[in-house]
């Protein structure tokens, strides 16, 4: 079978037409997965940081607090994939530590996307945000 000279760069031509949207599907998949893993590992920093102030809280002492919230902090900083992206304004614990209260310590991580293509669709400043509850000692 032999090819007219009309047929023979339709090939080229449909790769060259459906390529820019296989690559966007390809990266828009890869985009989701990241975002999907930051979620995880926010939520997982936050139950980091929930758990060792529970444990960690053992007195009403107002320097004692401070210093158990600061060090729940910096390891749920140190938990997720770039600790300067976390939002130190953002980040706390909304009640404090009782014996056989719940404790709930909130992490919001500004998102930054990972080939920044999709940046002008989701933006620079998105939030996500993670939760962690623990019930304190006494």
């Amino acid at each position: 079978m032999s090819r007219s000279g009309r047929d023979r760069g339709a090939a080229a031509v449909e790769f060259a037409l459906l390529m820019p949207l296989l690559l966007v599907l390809l990266l828009g998949i890869m985009e989701f997965g990241y975002a999907f893993f930051v979620q995880a590992t926010v939520a997982g920093a936050a139950r980091v940081g929930a758990r060792y102030y529970a444990i960690a809280y053992n007195s009403p002492d107002a320097t004692t607090a401070a210093n158990a919230v600061d060090t729940a902090i910096a390891m749920a900083k140190s938990a997720v994939p770039d600790p300067t992206r976390v939002d130190d304004s953002a980040t706390k614990f909304t009640t404090t530590c009782a014996a056989g209260a719940q404790t709930t310590f909130i992490v919001t991580y500004r998102y930054q996307s990972m080939t920044g293509l999709f940046d002008s669709i989701v933006g620079t400043s998105l939030a996500i945000t993670g939760k962690g509850s623990m019930q304190c000692g006494g």
